[in-house]
């Protein structure tokens, strides 16, 4: 997983720059931000997807394998 990988960065980051919402923006801070929304937003995308067509296909799918669905 990705995102597991990410899991320290957010405290170094504080560490080392900090956050401060009144502060100057820091182009590491903004970059890590946009890159773990578009993640997040990727991850609820294929989320989505695969929900809306896994649906789709149990209610078409035959009768033994619809009742073997959850």
């Amino acid at each position: 997983m990705e995102s597991h990988g990410e899991v320290d960065t957010p405290y170094r980051l504080d560490r080392d720059i900090g956050f401060d919402p009144a502060g100057a923006t820091e182009s590491t801070t903004c970059d890590f931000a946009a890159e773990r929304l578009a993640a997040g937003a990727d991850m609820l995308a294929v989320l989505w997807w695969s929900a809306w067509f896994g649906e789709r296909d149990i209610a078409e799918a035959p009768d033994s394998v619809a009742a073997a669905s959850p």
